[in-house]
């Protein structure tokens, strides 16, 4: 029931929220970013470093966004990644996230 509840709590902002800030909430108020950084094991200092640059290039995307006028929500860059992928792997079939 916690899972549900803070996945409903984050899909309230999910379109309107800046996507570096909604971003980091999910993996801040997840937890995610503090057991990785706590446990030290090698695999999980290096998935505690890719999501620091995961976390790094949506900001840089949304900066982007921001700067050019376009929109920046993470369902934007969602949107934006799985056109690219389908594109590039000229794949018919596409995953619809529904929100």
């Amino acid at each position: 029931a916690l899972f549900t509840q803070m996945i409903s709590h984050f899909s309230n902002d999910f379109l309107t929220v800046e996507a570096y800030e909604m971003a980091n909430r999910i993996a801040s108020e997840s937890g995610i970013l503090t057991e990785l950084y706590q446990d030290k094991s090698p695999e999980n200092i290096s998935r505690y470093e890719n999501t620091q640059e995961l976390l790094n290039a949506i900001q840089d995307f949304s900066l982007t966004a921001t700067e050019e006028g376009r929109p920046n929500s993470l369902n934007v860059i969602i949107r934006f990644f799985m056109h690219h992928h389908g594109l590039s792997t000229h794949s018919q079939h596409f995953i619809c996230v529904s929100v």
